[in-house]
């Protein structure tokens, strides 16, 4: 992409002016350098300035989470000028749109209050009494004094400042933090040029594309057996599939909510556990953050090719992506998804009428501690215990193949105990933090993969349970 704008800004005024824009001078390389710089030093700052330098602010390091300092700004200006009250640009928008929008708080006036009208009255005679003191004092007295003939006194500046806001106390001595947000390990990596340990932010990805292929093996290997491949399982498996992922697609943003609410909702709830009972937090901030010399350009050796930010594709050529987060679980829309393909035929026939019974069944899932919910699930849901168990299998399964990523050229899973050895010998500091993310990557698909394999020792022993339960009912 820097190079696109390097060829469509930069080439066409080396071109036209190369007696200011020097060919020597403004290399690709230079404007890689300088706009990585930019980038990863800028702040949001209001609607105006848009991503702006802030001379002082960008002299903290990152911390994920746990901030020291914080940066603010009020970011609902006018957008043509920067004005933080009304202007002559929001007055002419309010005479273009204000009587649409109806809004009465927002209503325009040119009446000033009564007090202010009085207020300006008394600056008035201030004034004229000002004017009236008499002669000038000696203008080499107020020369040598430096004295600014232009400035007004008693002129107030306008507040066109950011601030940094301490968040707790620190003693003497202490580096101070900021956070430039709740980032992965690769968006540190590749626009701050570093990455750390323990990043709660991380994750890993998979595709939608990849999601409907586990889906299909595992339907198949429920309806047909492990063993049988054949062109018809595939067939009848791949249709089932599509026509749940249909409905899902159809009504995602009924099931699973969209962004804006859960933005508003604001995970209040302590003992929500999210669309499917596991738990997924999400959280927005804007941040900052710098890079320090040869860390602003990286190479991340390494790191699996079509994942992260050495994926080399552009967005909108790659397929919608899921994630897994930093303790190992798959996130929401991946469960609702799941539990979409893998619900009883009867219970998804229900779904098909009347998706206010899908809805209804995915709130009692994520509420399933609750003894009404678990009721209600055991009425809605009886098979759903087998249900649970696929999606864990194909949760397992979606690890799995981004395990087999991360496989050596000869098909060895190296011990992530074996690749922090090999880090803490090297020197270089964009291998040191290629390997930190690698093995960050690592320790999550671990921890996916023993998750999983619980969840799915538990279904088992459930229904091992129910079993003999119904046994000894038949003696």
């Amino acid at each position: 992409e820097l190079q696109d704008d390097y060829i469509e800004v930069v080439m066409p005024l080396v071109e036209k002016y190369p007696s200011v824009f020097k060919k020597d001078t403004f290399t690709l390389e230079q404007f890689c350098r300088i706009s990585t710089l930019v980038s990863s030093r800028a702040f949001e700052v209001d609607a105006y300035h848009e991503m702006a330098m802030v001379p002082l602010a960008d002299i903290f390091n990152h911390r994920s989470g746990d901030e020291d300092v914080h940066f603010e700004s009020t970011f609902e200006v006018c957008e043509a000028c920067g004005a933080l009250d009304y202007c002559e640009h929001r007055y002419l928008e309010y005479i273009e749109h204000g009587e649409e929008n109806g809004d009465e708080d927002d209503e325009w006036s040119d009446v000033e209050d009564e007090g202010e009208h009085e207020e300006a009255e008394e600056e008035d005679e201030d004034i004229e009494d000002d004017e009236e003191e008499g002669p000038l004092k000696d203008l080499d007295e107020l020369e040598a004094k430096k004295v600014d003939f232009w400035k007004d006194e008693d002129e107030d500046d306008e507040k066109d400042t950011c601030d940094l806001v301490l968040e707790r106390d620190v003693e003497k001595g202490m580096e101070i933090f900021n956070t430039y947000g709740p980032l992965p390990n690769v968006a540190l990596l590749s626009k701050y040029g570093f990455c750390h340990d323990n990043n709660e932010n991380d994750y890993i990805s998979t595709t939608q594309d990849i999601v409907f292929s586990v889906c299909v093996e595992t339907t198949r290997g429920l309806l047909f057996g492990d063993n049988d491949t054949s062109d018809k399982a595939t067939e009848e498996s791949f249709e089932r599939v599509r026509s749940r992922f249909e409905f899902f697609y159809a009504n995602e943003e009924i099931l699973c909510g969209s962004d804006d609410e859960e933005e508003e909702d604001d995970h209040d709830d302590d003992e929500h556990n999210g669309c499917c009972g596991d738990d997924h937090d999400h959280d927005h901030e804007h941040g900052h953050g710098h890079s320090d010399g040869e860390e602003e350009e990286h190479e991340h050796d390494g790191c699996c090719d079509d994942d992260g930010c050495c994926s080399g594709e552009g967005e909108d050529d790659v397929p919608q992506p899921y994630y897994c987060n930093s303790e190992g679980e798959w996130e929401d829309n991946v469960m609702c998804l799941l539990h979409t393909v893998f619900a009883g035929d009867k219970l998804f026939e229900k779904f098909e009428q009347d998706v206010s019974v899908a809805v209804e069944y995915f709130h009692a899932l994520a509420n399933e501690r609750n003894p009404e919910d678990a009721r209600k699930l055991k009425k809605i849901a009886p098979e759903l215990n087998l249900s649970k168990k696929l999606v864990y299998l194909a949760c397992r399964s979606l690890t799995e193949i981004r395990r087999h990523q991360y496989l050596d050229p000869n098909g060895r899973w190296i011990p992530v105990e074996d690749d922090i050895a090999k880090r803490d010998q090297l020197t270089n500091k964009r291998e040191y933090y290629a390997l930190t993310c690698r093995i960050s990557e690592k320790q999550i698909i671990q921890r996916s993969i023993k998750y999983y394999e619980s969840r799915i020792k538990a279904c088992n022993s459930e229904s091992n349970a129910s079993s003999k339960k119904k046994g000894k009912g038949r003696k």
